[in-house]
């Protein structure tokens, strides 16, 4: 995914500073494509240099200049092509998963220790996604347009049912190794049959 057209779409709404830009990516999409603060203000200026964006200047007493950066015809452009355009997804990479694949090489209790940080990791951000559908809903204004309200929920129920299913996998698995069913004749016999029924 890229961050350039993460920074051109919310600027299709309103005009905003990197640090706006940075405070609204953390409430609405993070649970999907996090950045940082920095990683922003650097976009902006290659943005600025492709002609997609251009820059106000606000001078302000006591601090530093407020720089406003505004979507223009060329980056409204970029943006609607980039959106209806089909991208590949990277390759997946899944730390933990690789861990799980090659546990046979350490303790039961060891691989559960992993699964189970690996789990409240997972609970945590279920309950940041959840909060943060509940200030979603506080925040939107009245003449907010409802389709775009809908498309931003479903990146919403996405997450939330992404997070659901890896939570619900991870609690079968530690029971399940829990209950040593590696060691079980049945699990042996299902897992040949399988092999049987495929050759």
């Amino acid at each position: 995914m890229s961050l350039k057209h993460v920074i051109l779409g919310w600027l299709s709404y309103e005009p905003m500073t990197g640090y706006e830009l940075n405070a609204v990516i953390e409430i609405s999409t993070q649970h999907f494509w996090s950045t940082s603060q920095s990683q922003i203000y650097r976009t902006l200026n290659k943005i600025e240099e492709k002609g997609w964006v251009s820059q106000q200047v606000f001078l302000q007493e006591d601090r530093p200049p407020r720089k406003v950066y505004e979507i223009n015809v060329a980056g409204e452009t970029e943006l609607k092509r980039w959106l209806s355009t089909f991208h590949q997804p990277d390759p997946p990479r899944i730390p933990w998963l690789i861990q799980v694949f090659f546990a046979g090489q350490v303790k039961d209790d060891d691989i559960i220790a992993v699964l189970q940080e690996k789990l409240a990791n997972l609970q945590r951000r279920l309950g940041r996604i959840r909060g943060a559908r509940d200030i979603s809903a506080r925040q939107f204004e009245p003449d907010e347009d409802p389709r775009d309200i809908f498309y931003w929920m479903l990146t919403v129920d996405y997450g939330e049912m992404n997070l659901e299913s890896q939570i619900n996998w991870i609690s079968t698995v530690i029971e399940r190794i829990q209950n040593r069913e590696y060691s079980k004749t049945e699990f042996i016999k299902n897992f040949t049959q399988e092999k049987d029924n495929e050759t």
